[in-house]
This record gives C-alpha cells, sequence and structure tokens, in this order.
C-alpha cells in the first residue's frame, strides 16, 4: 500500500519550516527536514543554476522525499514511493498555501506564531484524502459520532451510508459523492476515532506489486506472522499480476478464498502489494469491453471486416482524443494494452481521465459501426456481457465506473 508520511512546508529564503502534517505515526523533525532540504538545494543551486526552478526527488531504499517549489514556498512530502499523481497532489498544496498565507509567509519571524497555519490541515487532508483511503477498502464504526457531525449534508449522507459492508467507491456510487469527497469525509472521522478502515479482500479485487513487493520477490525474502508461511507469500507476489483478480489467483494456486484472504491481508497491510486504483480498474473495465465487441465483431463479420471496422472506429475517435493513434490491433485481434498501462503509472489524474474517455470514444464508434451492420444480434450480446460479465468480474458496473470519473456515456447503458 503507497503510504504518505510526511508533508512539510518551508520558506524558502531562510529554509524556515512553516508547516509540518504527520499523516501517521513516523514523524521526522520539521526543522532538521528542512533544514537539510534547504541546504541540498542551496548546493545544487551552486552547480547546476537553474535546479530550483525544477522538482526533485531524494531517494532511499523505503521511502522517497518529493520536492516542488512555488514563488515563496517549498514543499517535501514523504512517502513510501513516487508517482506523477502525488507530485501534481503536492504543487496543488503549495499553491493553495502560497494563495491564502502570502501576506504572512514574506515578511519577518514576527509572523511565524506556533499554530499560525493549522487550519491548512482539513486542506491537506482533501487534497491526499484519496491516496490515503484508498476506494476499496472498507469504513467500519468503531463509535457513533455527535450529532454535530450531522450538521454536515456530506458527512451525514456518508455516517448513513456506512454499513461496515460497502467499499469507499461502493458508497460513492450510492450516495453519488465524487469520490474524494468521501475520501476526505472518512478520513476526517478515523482521525476523530470514529472508523477504522479494513481492508477486506473480494474475490473480484485486481491488486498490483509495490516497489517492497517486487524487492521480495528478487530477495526471496519475506517474514510473516506465525499463522502464515513465506513461501505461500512469495508464490502469491509473483502471481500478481495487475490483470487477474484475487479469485483467479487463489483458484489458480488452489487456495481455499478465505485463506488466501488472510495472506493478501498481511500483504496489503505491510505494502508488499496495493489495489488497482479507481483509474486503472476502469482501464480494465474498457479493455474488456472493447474485447467483447471485437470478439463479437468477429464471430458476425469475419476477421477483415473487424479490422476495417476498427480503422474506421479509431480514425473517428482520433480527431477528438490524438492518443487513439498508439493503440493497435495485434494478430490476435486483441488491444496490446501494455504501453498504455505503463504511461497512465506516470500520469497525472487529468491525463489518465483523458485517456479512459479517448478509450470510451473508440468503444461507442466500435459500437456503432457494428450495430449499423449487425443490428440486434450485437446489441443483445453486448448488452448481456457488459452487464453480467463485467459486474460479475469487477464488482461494478462500466457505467457506475465512468459516473464516478465524470464521464457521461449514455449509449452504454
Amino acid at each position: 500500500m503507497k503510504k504518505l508520511l510526511n508533508l512539510y512546508i518551508f520558506r524558502r529564503e531562510d529554509g524556515i519550516c512553516l508547516y509540518h502534517h504527520p499523516f501517521g505515526s513516523i514523524r521526522i523533525d520539521p526543522q532538521l527536514i528542512s533544514g537539510f532540504l534547504s541546504a541540498v538545494l542551496t548546493f545544487m543551486d551552486e552547480i547546476i543554476p537553474t535546479y530550483r526552478k525544477e522538482s526533485g526527488t531524494f531517494s532511499r531504499e523505503d521511502h522517497v522525499i518529493i520536492v516542488e517549489h512555488g514563488k515563496i514556498v517549498s514543499g517535501a512530502l514523504v512517502a513510501t514511493s513516487e508517482d506523477a499523481d502525488l507530485r501534481s497532489r503536492l504543487k496543488n498544496c503549495i499553491e493553495m498555501f502560497e494563495d491564502i498565507y502570502k501576506n504572512k509567509i514574506s515578511g519577518t519571524d514576527k509572523y511565524l506564531q506556533e499554530g499560525i497555519f493549522d487550519d491548512f490541515t482539513s486542506l491537506v487532508k482533501r487534497t491526499f484524502a484519496i491516496r490515503i483511503i484508498e476506494p476499496f477498502c472498507t469504513p467500519v464504526i468503531l463509535k457513533s459520532p455527535p450529532k454535530s457531525y450531522l450538521e454536515s449534508p456530506a458527512t451525514k449522507t456518508v455516517i448513513n451510508t456506512l454499513d461496515g459492508v460497502k467499499s469507499v467507491l461502493e458508497i460513492s456510487l450510492a450516495t453519488k459523492l465524487p469520490i474524494e469527497i468521501v475520501a476526505h469525509e472518512i478520513l476526517e472521522l478515523m482521525d476523530e476515532g470514529f472508523l477504522d478502515i479494513k481492508c477486506i479482500c473480494k474475490s473480484s479485487d485486481v491488486y498490483k506489486l509495490t516497489k517492497r513487493g517486487i524487492r521480495a520477490l528478487n530477495t526471496l525474502s519475506i517474514t510473516p506472522p506465525g499463522n502464515l508461511r513465506s513461501n505461500i507469500l512469495l508464490k502469491i507476489l509473483s502471481e500478481i499480476d495487475g490483470i487477474r483478480t484475487a479469485g483467479e489467483i487463489a483458484k489458480e494456486l488452489k487456495l481455499p478464498f478465505n485463506k488466501f484472504s488472510e495472506y493478501i491481508q498481511f500483504l496489503h497491510k505491510e505494502g508488499f502489494i496495493e489495489y488497482i486504483t479507481l483509474h486503472h480498474l476502469a482501464i480494465l473495465i474498457l479493455k474488456d469491453v472493447i474485447d467483447l465487441l471485437l470478439a463479437n465483431c468477429l464471430k458476425y463479420l469475419g476477421k477483415s471486416k473487424t479490422v476495417d471496422i476498427f480503422q474506421l472506429a479509431k480514425e473517428k475517435a482520433k480527431k477528438v482524443y490524438t492518443r487513439i493513434e498508439t493503440i493497435e490491433l495485434t494478430n490476435n485481434m486483441r488491444i496490446d494494452f501494455e504501453d498504455l498501462k505503463r504511461h497512465l503509472t506516470t500520469s497525472i489524474i487529468e491525463d489518465m481521465v483523458l485517456t479512459i474517455k479517448a478509450l470510451t470514444t473508440l468503444i461507442l464508434n466500435l459500437r456503432f459501426h457494428i450495430r449499423n451492420l449487425v443490428g440486434d444480434r450485437v446489441d443483445t450480446a453486448i448488452n448481456e456481457n457488459i452487464n453480467t460479465k463485467i459486474s460479475l468480474k469487477y464488482s461494478i458496473k462500466c457505467m457506475d465506473i465512468l459516473s464516478v470519473l465524470g464521464i457521461e456515456v449514455k449509449e452504454l447503458d
């Protein structure tokens, strides 16, 4: 599981730490780290004068320090791994901090009374909530919050939807609240001790390895608690590929699913694996939809016609989204998604959504051309497959996940 450890915002002119927020129990002295980063950045200024205008990363085996610069302040985010989305969120944090406190930041130390920036914490939590509270985790009530918490419509809606079974994603779908708002509300309630998070392994879940998981596989080293065996943990790690569901892997390994779940929960809690995020799951679902469309096209129209229809759909989609140009059919009449997945792992969320919209446009064009030639036969096949197979595989409908991402596609109903 990707973890955020600490956020620091320090003044660029003198390296004084203005704001510090620990995301967990691991704390590093704010002035120590801001002094260290300030010294490193000053050194880099000497050898590369343009360095401070750029972002940077300092890493060690288990943690990275992601650094972003504003006009007046710099921010450092300590996490277990880096990606473009985290960097983008850090940059947004810095911009908000400067907008809100610019008159207090620039000036003398008389503005730096203790606690003067404490009200920024709610914005930090909102910015990073979805990276702390994963979409597939399940919030559980520990004790009922007081009535004062019900004054906020969003908080009240989330509390009334909690049942110990629904995941964060499912709560978002049920309440029609954006998933980031749901994650923020849950994070606030957790910090007050009203909620806890359970990572329940479902047969439809999809996982991928973290850097720590890859390292464990390479070294063949992992230390489990007494009731789990290291050789089985390593075997499970070797089978996790970011595509197959937990149920499929458990079946292949011939492990009872309840026992498999124990191993998965340990691997997830200790950071060896992580859930595929909402956007990656959307890509997997859309890949399944395209595969089903192509399979039905082959069934009714043959290979050459399928190629023609795909090219027509692609040319039309390219007029809206140029990234469709890179998508090609393989010899077995499928689309190779590996390059696309690699792109997504280094993209910010806005880029991911654009890619998803591009794929959705391609799907709609494919369906339109197939429908013109096949008619009701393909409609029946598509509806049955999309509404049944995908729903069973991922415990979510294609339309639901697109809706969460803000993509309105009535034609896929």
